[in-house]
């Protein structure tokens, strides 16, 4: 499928550093497949990588509304805690402990 051709696409280019345009690359499997909550995760991952936190943030939210996995909560929850959001950092914290 397309999507895992960029998802794919997306993951390789992450590994080499190039955060920015891996996030550009998964907007595409995003657009193919819309409530893949994996595609949201990874897009927000590359943000976070690439120091735009509001951006991962903004994508994190976007996977956790389609699929409550603790461990996307986790990560959002760090990002709120390097923003210095710390009530919402707690807030996802406990929600990552909720789903299981």
């Amino acid at each position: 499928d397309r999507y895992d051709y960029y998802f794919h696409m997306a993951n390789s280019q992450r590994s080499l550093g190039m955060h920015i345009q891996a996030a550009k690359t998964i907007e595409n499997s995003i657009k193919l497949d819309p409530g893949n909550a994996l595609y949201y995760h990874h897009k927000a991952k590359s943000y976070e990588l690439a120091g735009l936190l509001e951006d991962a943030i903004n994508y994190y939210e976007k996977a956790v509304a389609r699929l409550k996995r603790p461990s996307y909560y986790k990560d959002l929850a760090e990002c709120y805690l390097l923003i210095g959001k710390n009530g919402k950092a707690r807030e996802a914290f406990e929600l990552s402990r909720s789903y299981k």
